[in-house]
């Protein structure tokens, strides 16, 4: 089974409990897996979905000269893209990577 595979198959099963009335271990062994194996996945797909909504920055150094004219463009995963032209400075840099 591939990785996207797996991540959906327990993705359904953490939906499926969330839903039953049965307690965990019922659960597992109805559906014929350990506890063990459930309580695994749920960890990494939360730990996935947190990573995700939290993508990181690097640190930039710009070696314009202070004041200098010019084009900055971030991408983010998500599609979202910031454009700024002008005059180049570490404040503004900051104020725009917090956004």
């Amino acid at each position: 089974m591939e990785k996207t595979s797996k991540e959906a198959y327990w993705r359904n099963q953490l939906a499926l409990y969330a839903s039953s009335t049965l307690n965990l271990k019922d659960f597992c062994k109805k559906q014929g897996y350990s506890c063990g194996s459930f309580y695994h996945w749920q960890k990494r797909l939360k730990a996935s979905k947190v990573a995700s909504q939290h993508p990181s920055f690097i640190p930039i150094r710009t070696l314009l000269p202070v004041g200098s004219t010019s084009t900055l463009k971030v991408c983010l995963p998500n599609g979202v893209s910031i454009d700024y032209t002008g005059a180049m400075n570490e404040t503004l840099i900051k104020s725009l990577a917090a956004i």
